[in-house]
């Protein structure tokens, strides 16, 4: 953990501000639950670093990555980090997007510090981490990461191996702890008579829930009042709107629809919300809003559908850019293969730069369909276990989180690489972007370390072969949404509906060797 000298040179963050709300929901998105409460947060962020980062990263893809400080090695201690930046051995450092995978699960009564960092990945070369030593791998030229690709993906996690200390920006430390009161539907009730049976039932007349056997003694055998109580399975149990959070002896009644908050009567009397300052705030009932955000959330945003409908037709225009760019180069093998085996291979190095490009887009673009499923998920999971005053808390950070993520940007990888492999006389392999551009040698001759030296007829198995990575099933949108569950155990199971491998790739044969 930093020292206490440390924090106390670091500027805090107010819990209410909006820096705060973000950051604490994206970290119960990574850890997937509801549990985690930031205790306190500073910001970590020095002029020399952001102006560092800032300088270098300059229109580069960056994604917000949580790091355990618990397993820095002495060469990144906190200290240093936000002193001069992460310190990067030759062989990379990997920063996880999405789920945080732990050695051990989370426990409660701890106390934990994590650090949010913004990885600026940029165009990321992609590597099958079954097939390559990830151990050995350099950054290859004209690519600003390594990203480590799994095989087996069961969760909305993502590695990427970085090499440059200014592509990382630390940005919060947090210290937070576990809360189980939050998850109040994840826990199993007994039985208001016996106290020892699970409960299966409520009884609104006398509001308590009860098992079977207590149900049929009470109700059933009870006298002709008793029986005409009406009950209903636990699950429609009507929720506790809870205590407020900053007056705790009293009930949440209100909602502001300005701070997203649920209030009681004593924060708009004397509190937080009885300032002039807040009185053009709009106030709800806290049951209405809970209704009209229910509502809601049981239709699918407008703007996220359409940012999906848009990234998954990228999709196939990027499978289908992948396919000509493959025809394209056969072509230009068949003569080069009449003249000189050696101008081969800078085909080779060309078509390995261009698909190496596309598929990494590639995968840009499916991290982002998975992470809107994956919020999306985490939001029916919140709804059936957080009580409507956390619920709505929860809610008004999601509405957040969805307006960051439904602005839709262009594929350039689309406009830069085209079928457009050439020969010319001197049988140098070039490109019409290449001779355009008039910038020297192609950065795809980088690759030539990683570019198998075969013949000519095992060119276009061993290299195409490599690049059987599946793209998302040309179903309507919907049927993914159906694909997404809402149960805890199996929040972070949804990217089978991505379907990897693709029909399409896979008939080319089994050497999957990427």
């Amino acid at each position: 953990m930093a020292t206490k000298e440390f924090l106390s040179k670091q500027t805090k963050i107010a819990q209410s501000s909006r820096e705060w709300a973000q950051a604490e929901y994206s970290l119960k998105l990574c850890i997937g639950s509801t549990t985690p409460i930031i205790k306190q947060m500073w910001s970590i962020s020095s002029p020399h670093l952001i102006n560092k980062f800032e300088k270098v990263t300059l229109s580069m893809n960056t994604l917000d990555s949580w790091v355990d400080t618990s397993k820095l090695n002495e060469d990144n201690r906190i200290e240093e980090i936000c002193g001069r930046g992460f310190s990067i051995p030759s062989a990379g450092l990997v920063f996880s997007v999405g789920s945080l995978k732990t050695d051990v699960p989370l426990a409660f009564g701890r106390t934990y510090e994590f650090m949010m960092v913004k990885a600026a990945v940029g165009r990321s070369f992609t590597i099958n981490l079954d097939s390559i030593d990830s151990g050995k791998l350099s950054q290859p030229k004209g690519f600003d990461s390594v990203y480590l690709h799994n095989n087996s993906p069961n969760t909305y996690n993502h590695n990427y191996l970085l090499y440059e200390s200014a592509q990382i920006l630390p940005v919060y430390l947090v210290h937070f702890e576990l809360d189980p009161n939050l998850e109040e539907g994840i826990h199993v009730q007994l039985c208001d008579i016996c106290q020892e049976s699970k409960a299966t039932l409520y009884c609104s007349a006398d509001n308590a829930v009860l098992c079977v056997d207590c149900d049929e003694e009470h109700h059933a055998r009870g006298n002709k009042l008793m029986q005409r109580h009406k009950r209903v399975g636990i699950s429609e149990k009507p929720k506790r709107f809870g205590n407020c959070a900053f007056h705790i002896e009293s009930n949440v009644e209100f909602y502001c629809v300005t701070c997203m908050l649920p209030l009681c009567v004593n924060c708009k009397m004397i509190g937080s919300h009885s300032t002039p300052e807040t009185s053009t705030h709009i106030f709800e009932r806290i049951s209405e809003a809970y209704q009209r955000a229910l509502s809601e959330a049981a239709e699918p945003d407008a703007l996220l559908e359409q940012k999906k409908n848009q990234l998954k037709q990228f999709l196939v225009s990027i499978d289908d850019r992948i396919t000509e760019v493959k025809r394209n180069a056969e072509q230009v093998e068949a003569k080069i293969y009449k003249i000189l085996q050696e101008s081969l291979l800078q085909l080779q190095q060309e078509t390995q730069f261009k698909i190496s490009t596309l598929i990494s887009t590639e995968f840009e673009i499916k991290r982002q369909i998975e992470e809107i499923a994956w919020i999306e998920c985490f939001l029916k999971y919140q709804q059936e276990i957080l009580s409507p005053a956390h619920f709505m808390v929860s809610w008004g950070r999601h509405c957040d989180m969805r307006s960051s993520l439904s602005t839709s940007e262009e594929v350039n990888e689309l406009n830069t690489i085209f079928p457009d492999i050439k020969l010319e006389g001197s049988l140098h392999v070039t490109t019409d972007t290449a001779i355009r551009s008039r910038s020297g040698p192609s950065d795809a001759q980088s690759l030539a370390s990683s570019t198998p030296k075969t013949s000519s007829s095992k060119f276009r198995v061993q290299l195409f072969n490599r690049h059987q990575v599946g793209s998302l099933d040309k179903s309507p949108s919907g049927a993914l949404r159906q694909m997404v569950p809402s149960k805890p155990s199996d929040a972070l199971k949804f990217s089978s509906a991505l379907n990897m491998p693709s029909a399409k790739r896979s008939s080319r044969g089994s050497e999957d060797e990427f």
